[in-house]
């Protein structure tokens, strides 16, 4: 859901972290990472996605694999010098979560490239766990499969809040 458009009371804040290692650069991950109208790292869980704009504002429509309901992620923030974005989901794009919004930064390691993918959201009190447990699996997911097509290290750690 996006930016308070169901119920003014979804105020209670939720968090989810992941993160993997792989062993490219940081500068060859960041390369891949930073391509935000590209999702076919998504191995079919994408089913369909339409691009509107380009750079920090465009918009990305995804349909995913199953589902008839699009979602609309507009890109808030790319910096290249930090190796971050940012995107929230308008509208109505999740059940029972409002102001979601997610950054996904790719950091330099002794290792490799540690790929971190961070979740943020408000929920109501009576949907916090479910919310917080869909927050994490999201997190997890995503890190893992970017993290796939590189030659993947292994996983640092997962949270929720």
């Amino acid at each position: 859901m996006g930016l308070g458009s169901r119920t003014p009371f979804m105020t209670t804040p939720i968090t989810a972290s992941a993160t993997a290692l792989v062993k490219p650069s940081a500068t060859d991950v960041w390369q891949v990472m930073r391509r935000f109208d590209d999702l076919s790292w998504t191995r079919g869980a994408v089913e369909e996605i339409l691009i509107e704009g380009a750079g920090v504002g465009m918009i990305r429509r995804v349909r995913t694999a199953g589902s008839d309901e699009w979602i609309a992620e507009r890109l808030v923030e790319l910096d290249d010098d930090r190796m971050t974005f940012s995107y929230v989901i308008e509208g109505d794009g999740m059940p029972d979560i409002d102001n979601y919004r997610a950054t996904a930064t790719t950091t330099p390691t002794e290792e490799g490239t540690e790929i971190r993918w961070d979740l943020a959201a408000t929920t109501d009190a009576t949907h916090k766990a479910a919310s917080t447990q869909l927050l994490e699996a999201m997190s997890s997911g995503m890190v893992h499969l970017f993290a796939a097509q590189f030659n993947t290290c292994g996983s640092l750690a997962d949270e929720g809040n």
